[in-house]
């Protein structure tokens, strides 16, 4: 019966790990219970800080081009979703506002993406687009190149 013991401990250190980390028995559901419900909470807040920054990152005013920035949205899809981008006047009322919500939405996303289910790939996820630098032009942040400069 000695011969046994270590095969019990094992299975039941195993049985222990999976479920401490969201694991399943072979053929069930993993993303079912508390982790989808979780998954799903998390990208319902992280839709909500997005939401956010969408309405808080305003492009003015501006005086000079230091005074513009941009916040980046990862996604909270894994692997390689499309981030999204929001340039804005740091000297905006709301830019305060902005940056805490897209400090928010990076954690959220961040916490979504570790527990996410396994999704293909992207096609073209490792492209990179290279943007026009940002001005302050006519008090507002913009992306381009300034007209004239130099003369």
């Amino acid at each position: 019966m000695t011969g046994h013991w270590p095969c019990t401990a094992a299975t039941a250190a195993a049985a222990l790990w999976l479920a401490a980390c969201g694991g399943s028995e072979p053929g069930t559901d993993e993303r079912a219970g508390p982790l989808q419900t979780q998954y799903e909470t998390l990208l319902t807040q992280a839709e909500a800080a997005r939401d956010d920054v969408r309405s808080l990152a305003l492009p003015g005013p501006c005086t000079n081009d230091a005074q513009c920035s941009t916040l980046t949205l990862a996604s909270p899809l894994p692997p390689c979703y499309d981030d999204e981008r929001h340039d804005y006047s740091t000297a905006s009322p709301q830019a305060a506002a902005a940056e805490a919500a897209a400090r928010r939405h990076y954690a959220l996303a961040r916490q979504a993406r570790v527990i996410a289910p396994l999704r293909p790939a992207k096609a073209g996820c490792f492209t990179q687009v290279e943007l026009a630098p940002l001005i302050c032009e006519n008090s507002r942040c913009q992306r381009g190149l300034r007209v004239g400069a130099g003369s």
